[in-house]
């Protein structure tokens, strides 16, 4: 009986197509809710398989890229559903605290993030002057009271 090559057996792992257009990995998600797939060429090496996938029918994903789904279904191996882009494109497409904070147009205390306003500190991420201002204000006082 032949061996099964690599694609072979990624394709068997490959569910048929949902109503989305998504291609479901059938096979071990990863602690992250990603595929995996142990693959047999030149030696076995565990990768993602939207990655592969990406690989197989697309070609190689540029240097300095990730692939970001499209559809938002981390199990998804379908190649148009995955575009490659820069890890901060990327982080700025998802659901994560980074992107939720960028779409802001005013602080937590009510506070526009307007030119004016806005302070961005050396780390990148941006902090309200008036807010600020106001805690130097209660730090100073709070010593000057001890």
């Amino acid at each position: 009986m032949a061996r099964l090559t690599s694609d072979e057996r990624f394709l068997s792992r490959v569910g048929p197509a949902l109503a989305s257009g998504c291609m479901e990995w059938v096979g071990t998600p990863n602690h992250g809710g990603y595929g995996i797939f142990v693959t047999n060429r030149p030696e076995k090496k565990n990768v993602r398989a939207h990655r592969y996938a990406y690989q197989m029918f697309v070609g190689a994903i540029p240097p300095g890229l990730v692939l970001d789904h499209l559809c938002r279904n981390r199990m998804c191996v379908n190649a148009s559903h995955l575009e490659p882009v820069t890890i901060g494109a990327n982080v700025m497409r998802g659901e994560t605290l980074a992107a939720a904070n960028a779409v802001k147009t005013h602080c937590d205390s009510g506070h526009p993030f307007d030119q004016a306003n806005t302070h961005y500190v050396r780390e990148g991420w941006r902090r309200c002057r008036k807010c600020n201002a106001a805690s130097v204000r209660r730090s100073y006082a709070k010593k000057r009271a001890a």
